[in-house]
């Protein structure tokens, strides 16, 4: 035989170890820069979401103080009682006294009261107190602020205009003044420069980060390019203003921005002291990658805008130092391990090999030097001790196999011989030539056990008035089936004899509880059930009758045969001997007449179970019948028992095909003589 092409060991390992090198630190590689750009878009993501939040506090802050300020303006009634009766002198010196003081509490002390009677506009700015009123036009674009304000019933309202007195764009706070009824007596409130507003707002010294600030119709309010903010404010109309969407071209982008505007407005709080938990996008502008906060404050009907470019934390090439460090590492481990294998493992190993293969050729005298402070020379000196025990037993090693051989063979023998005198005896209680002969005009016995012997057992007594005959499947296969088979024809002799002219249900009553008695499974071994099924049937000559019952057996029976028709007797679902199935049975019994024209086929479990056909499964009883249907169709080759056991067997061994037999199959078939033969 050809020897086995040798592979290096060495050449195998040092492979292995280089490929496991390159894929772990492929890996390392890629789940390094996995993590690190998670890392990255995790901390760009908080970055938006907590400079969102710190927008919102600081506008409500910087609002919010304004806003209460103007609605006790609003609220107070020296202003109230002038603006009812605009022409008092005197509600009005006390409604402009109230007034400077509230003057000295606005962020920048510019104060406004506009009303809509006479429909003046009163400002007092920083350094002077109110002067002439002008007075406004609603035709007048620059005024549209004012009626605006009515037409929203809101309390207040705030909006960047820009201010054609001041001939500058500031944030104004605009509130509705109402007598106690309700009813509109005018507007005041106050205005801030836009300068600061922005340098509060989106005007900050953090790179790359970008806040805006729009209304809810998506026109730019606040950005850190201050003409945009003033081209929005000096414009008249809204179609001709710049939307936030219009910075963003991409169609993608304007898309998802779009629904994160209808998504958070759709969700802001009610309430204008909680914040609004932004929404975060990926987009691109100009091609740069963007990460977008979008957030809403409802009282102002704003939203904020907080767009962090991804390159704020670090770039690729800023993580080559973190990576380099463990590939290093690896690959002075690596070299590491391939010196201390070689040294430790590969050469004691070859050392081995060559002793291995010494011993394959027959040489036994074998000693190998190798240090024992390790397991690899541990492993040496026992390969050496091995070889000397070789050399002692492969003297003796032949005449022992030869001893063991021949011990072997004579069990072997001894125990094959007993079987096959079992089967002599299992055979001996099988039915007699004579008796058959004499009652009978026909009969077919085929018993096809698993092993040499097994458990399945025809029965045939006569009788004063017929005979009895049963076809019994026990427990198991082989020998313990044998035994049962035994035990089972024994007892079954003693019934008939016992009760000679019982019925067949009474004789399988009586079968039962003897079983029960002798195997006593209910009493000593409750594990151990064992027991038998069984189609049993009695023919009484006097009548040509035949009464039928069955233990989970049926019997076929194939009428006579002019109508060459077929039915199938059913038995009972119990099972003898066992004590699941109780003390005291009672069975179903089936009489045939006429039966000395019928032919009767008994068949046991092994047959119905047998797999075969296209899918390997079992035959069934259902395939059975059919197949004996099929058969007696054709009379010239069904017109006795012998001809149509052949048949059956033909059929079965074709069904059968090449699949394994599982169990003890057996068949009977007989038809019953109307006249008995001395």
């Amino acid at each position: 035989m050809a020897r086995q092409k040798h592979v290096s060991l060495r050449r195998t390992f040092i492979i292995a170890l280089i490929s496991a090198y390159a894929v772990s630190a492929l890996a390392s590689t890629l789940v390094f820069i996995a993590s690190a750009r998670r890392l990255t878009d995790s901390y760009v993501q908080r970055v938006a979401e907590s400079r969102s939040l710190l927008d919102q506090n600081r506008i409500k802050a910087l609002i919010g103080r304004e806003a209460a300020l103007c609605l006790k303006l609003a609220d107070d009634p020296a202003i109230k009682n002038w603006l009812a009766d605009e022409t008092e002198p005197t509600l009005r010196e006390q409604a402009f006294a109230q007034l400077s003081s509230y003057q000295r509490l606005f962020r920048d002390r510019t104060i406004f009261i506009a009303t809509p009677g006479l429909q003046d506009y009163h400002l007092a700015l920083p350094d002077s107190f109110f002067g002439q009123p002008s007075r406004l036009d609603p035709e007048n674009p620059a005024d549209r602020w004012f009626y605006e304000t009515f037409s929203r019933q809101e309390d207040y309202w705030i909006n960047v205009n820009y201010d054609r007195l001041l001939d500058e764009v500031r944030v104004w706070i605009n509130t509705i003044v109402r007598d106690s009824s309700g009813q509109v007596l005018g507007v005041a409130g106050t205005g801030m420069e836009l300068t600061a507003f922005l340098a509060d707002l989106v005007q900050h010294d953090e790179t790359r980060v970008t806040t805006i600030i729009s209304n809810f119709e998506g026109q730019i309010l606040a950005h850190p390019d201050q003409a945009i903010t003033e081209f929005n404010a000096r414009v008249q109309r809204d179609e001709d203003r710049i939307s936030i969407t219009s910075l963003f071209p991409d169609k993608f982008s304007k898309t998802q921005l779009e629904e994160a505007m209808s998504y958070v407005r759709a969700h802001q709080p009610a309430d204008f002291a909680m914040d609004s938990r932004p929404v975060i996008l990926d987009l691109k502008q100009a091609g740069r990658p963007l990460t977008l906060a979008v957030s809403s404050i409802p009282e102002l009907t704003w939203y904020t805008f907080v767009l962090v470019e991804s390159a704020l934390f670090a770039s690729s090439l800023e993580y080559v130092p973190f990576l380099l460090a463990p590939l290093i590492s690896l690959t002075l481990l690596i070299l590491l391990v391939l010196t201390l294998l070689n040294r430790l493992v590969l050469l004691p190993i070859g050392l081995l090999t060559e002793a291995s293969r010494r011993i394959s050729d027959g040489d036994y005298n074998i000693t190998l030097e190798v240090p024992r402070q390790y397991e690899t020379g541990l492993l040496a000196h026992a390969f050496t001790e091995m070889s000397a025990q070789i050399r002692h037993y492969t003297g003796q090693l032949e005449s022992m196999v030869d001893e063991r051989t021949k011990e072997l063979a004579r069990s072997r023998d001894h125990i094959l011989e007993s079987i096959r005198y079992g089967k002599l005896v299992q055979t001996s209680i099988m039915p007699s030539a004579a008796d058959l002969a004499s009652n009978v005009r026909g009969h077919f016995m085929h018993l096809q056990p698993l092993d040499t012997v097994g458990g399945d057992f025809v029965f045939f007594q006569p009788t004063r008035d017929g005979f009895v005959a049963a076809l019994a499947d026990c427990t198991g296969h082989g020998v313990p089936g044998a035994i049962m088979s035994m035990l089972g024809a024994s007892l079954l002799n003693r019934v008939v004899d016992t009760l000679p002219d019982a019925g067949p249900s009474d004789l399988l009553a009586e079968l039962h509880r003897l079983l029960c008695r002798n195997l006593r499974a209910a009493q000593d071994t409750d594990h151990f059930e064992n027991g038998m099924d069984i189609g049993l049937c009695r023919y009484q000559r006097e009548q040509d009758s035949l009464q039928y019952c069955g233990a989970g057996l049926p019997l076929f029976v194939l009428e006579n045969r002019a109508s060459a028709g077929m039915r199938r007797l059913d038995g009972d679902q119990l099972h003898l001997g066992f004590s699941r199935s109780g003390k005291h049975l009672s069975f179903r019994q089936h009489s045939v007449a006429d039966a000395s024209t019928c032919v009767f086929v008994s068949v046991s479990d092994g047959i119905f179970d047998q797999p075969g056909g296209e899918r390997g499964f079992g035959l069934g009883m259902q395939r059975f019948g059919s197949l004996l249907e099929e058969m007696t169709e054709r009379k010239d080759k069904s017109a006795d028992a012998q001809a149509l056991g052949g048949q059956i067997l033909e059929k079965l061994k074709a069904w059968q095909n090449s699949l394994a037999q599982r169990d003890d199959c057996s068949l009977f078939i007989f038809t019953p003589k109307k006249a008995i033969e001395r």
